[in-house]
C-alpha cells in the first residue's frame, strides 16, 4: 500500500500516483479501503486533489469502503471494473444494531413513548415492523411486509407511521437506536461503471442514517449486455431527513422489461431529493415505506411507490421516457395522504397507475396544480387502476376497494387527437368494468385543452 500523507491538520490526503491506470485497479482499492479505515480510526477526514480519476478492481474478497461524517471528493471520478460479485463500493452504517424494545400499537399510535425507559430521553430513531405480512403479492410469490420510522425527541415522536397499527391483524416487532449526531455527506463525485464488468457495482448503501446528504452526483451506465437488471445504485434504509441535490444518473442495469433501479429506498422519513435528472428503461425509483418526500426542479422518466407510501410532494418535475415507451407511467400502491403534482409536466406519459400486483386499493389525495399534460396516444386515463383479485384475502384494514379522490387547479391538456378523457380508469381480467365504489370527491377547475375532448369521471 501506498503510505498515507498527512496534508493538514484533521485530514488524510489521497495519493495521486498510479490511481489513474486499470491496471492498478485492485491495489488502488485495497490502499482506499486503507487510507479510509484509518480515516475513521483517527477521526480523520479524506481529501482528494480536485479531479482525480481513479481506476478501481472489485477483489474477490473485498469489503465496502464504510465512510462517516463529510466525504467531499472534490470532483473524482470512479471508474469501476468488477468481475467478482454484486457489492457495494461505499455504505454509510451504524456501528452498534438495533436494539429489540417492546412497545403496543396504542403506544405507536399515539407517538406518546415517555413511559418506556429506553425511549423517554434524547433524539431516537425507532424502527416499527408489521411482523403479520401486509399483502401477498401477485405472480411473485413472495409476501410484502410493512416498516414505518419514527422520529422521538425526548420520548414523543415527531411523525405519524403511514397507516394505524393497532388493527386486529397487526404485531408489531420494534427496535431503536440513538439517532447519529454526526451527520454524513457524500459530495462531489462521478461514478462508471466499467462496459467490462460482469457484476453489478453499487454507489452507496446508507442505513439508519439521520440528516444525511448527497450532493452533485453523477453516476453513468454504459450501455451492454452482460449485466441485465438489478440495479440498486443509490440505497437507502431506515433512514430520516434525507437531502440529495444535483444527482444525474445516465442509465441504469435494466432493460424495458426487467427492473433496476437508480434509487432503491425502503422505511424512509422525510426525504428531499431536488435536481435530479435521470434516463433510465426501467423506473428510476424503486421504493417502499416511504413516508414525506419531496422531489422538485427534475427531469426523470419514472417515479414508482410499489407499496406503503404517505404524502408524495412532486414539484417542477417532467415526466417522460426518453428510451421506450412502455416505462411511461408513475406508479403507487398502499398510499395515505397525499400525491400531489404541482408545475409538472407529462409528456406522453401516464400522470398516475395504481400497481396491480398488491391487490390494495386505499384512498388518497391526488391533487394537481399548475401541470402540463401531453396525453399519450395509447392510454387516456389520469388514473389507470387494475383489479387483479378479491381484496377480502388482504387483512381486514383493507377489504374495501377505494379509489383516490381527485382535485385538479389549471391543466393544460395536448389532446393529440382524444376525444376522451377519463379521471379514473378501471379494469380487471376481463377488460375494463364498472367501479365497485367511488372517489368521495372530484373537483376539477381551469382545464384548459388544445382541441375538443370529452372529459368523464370513469371509464370501464
Amino acid at each position: 500500500m501506498l503510505p498515507l500523507h498527512l496534508s493538514a491538520v484533521n485530514t488524510i490526503e489521497v495519493k495521486k500516483a498510479g490511481l489513474d491506470k486499470a491496471s492498478n485497479g485492485i491495489k488502488n482499492f485495497n490502499y482506499l479501503k486503507t487510507l479510509y479505515e484509518d480515516a475513521r480510526k483517527n477521526n480523520l477526514q479524506v481529501t482528494y486533489s480536485k479531479g482525480t480519476t481513479i481506476y478501481l478492481t472489485i477483489p474477490s474478497n473485498g469489503e465496502p469502503i464504510m465512510l462517516s461524517g463529510k466525504n467531499d471528493f472534490n470532483g473524482a471520478t470512479f471508474i469501476v471494473s468488477n468481475t467478482q460479485k454484486d457489492f457495494f463500493l461505499f455504505t454509510f452504517g451504524s456501528s452498534i444494531n438495533p436494539t429489540k424494545v417492546n412497545v403496543t400499537k396504542e403506544q405507536i399510535d399515539s407517538g406518546d413513548f415517555t413511559s418506556v425507559p429506553a425511549l423517554a430521553h434524547g433524539d431516537i430513531m425507532l424502527i416499527v415492523k408489521d411482523s403479520k405480512p401486509w399483502t401477498e403479492r401477485y405472480g411473485y410469490n413472495y409476501k410484502q411486509y410493512r416498516n414505518d420510522l419514527l422520529v422521538l425527541k425526548n420520548g414523543k415522536t415527531t411523525n405519524s407511521t403511514i397507516f394505524a397499527y393497532n388493527t386486529s391483524a397487526t404485531l408489531p416487532d420494534c427496535s431503536y437506536l440513538k439517532c447519529t449526531t454526526n451527520p454524513g455527506t457524500m459530495e462531489n463525485i462521478s461514478f462508471v461503471r466499467n462496459t467490462n464488468s460482469t457484476k453489478q457495482t453499487y454507489l452507496l448503501k446508507a442505513s439508519y442514517q439521520n440528516n444525511l446528504t448527497l450532493e452533485n452526483i453523477n453516476i453513468s451506465t454504459p450501455k451492454q449486455d452482460k449485466i441485465v437488471y438489478g440495479d440498486n445504485a443509490i440505497y437507502l434504509e431506515h433512514c430520516a431527513f434525507t437531502t440529495i441535490n444535483h444527482l444525474n444518473v445516465d442509465g441504469t442495469y435494466s432493460t424495458y422489461n426487467q427492473f433496476g433501479y437508480a434509487i432503491y429506498m425502503n422505511n424512509v422519513y422525510q426525504t428531499h431529493i431536488s435536481n435530479m435528472t435521470a434516463k433510465a428503461q426501467w423506473g428510476v425509483f424503486g421504493t417502499t415505506n416511504v413516508n414525506t418526500l419531496t422531489l422538485s426542479n427534475s427531469d426523470i422518466n419514472r417515479f414508482d411507490i410499489h407499496c406503503l407510501g404517505k404524502d408524495i410532494l412532486l414539484q417542477n418535475c417532467t415526466f417522460h421516457n426518453e428510451l421506450n415507451t412502455q416505462n411511461t407511467y408513475n406508479q403507487f400502491s398502499s398510499m395515505q395522504g397525499y400525491v400531489r403534482f404541482d408545475s409538472c409536466s407529462f409528456i406522453q406519459f401516464r400522470p398516475v397507475l395504481i400497481e396491480t400486483s398488491y391487490n390494495i386499493y386505499t384512498k388518497f389525495d391526488l391533487i394537481l396544480n399548475d401541470c402540463y399534460w401531453d396525453l399519450p396516444t395509447d392510454h387516456n386515463c389520469l388514473v389507470e387502476m387494475y383489479e387483479v383479485g378479491d381484496v377480502r384475502k388482504n387483512r381486514e384494514e383493507l377489504h374495501t376497494v377505494e379509489y383516490p379522490n381527485i382535485s385538479i387547479d389549471n391543466l393544460s391538456l395536448k389532446t393529440n387527437g382524444r376525444m376522451q378523457l377519463y379521471y379514473i380508469g378501471v379494469q380487471n381480467k376481463n377488460g375494463w368494468t364498472q367501479p365497485t365504489s367511488y372517489p368521495s370527491s372530484l373537483n376539477c377547475c381551469n382545464i384548459n385543452t388544445d382541441g375538443p375532448i370529452q372529459l368523464i369521471p370513469f371509464g370501464y
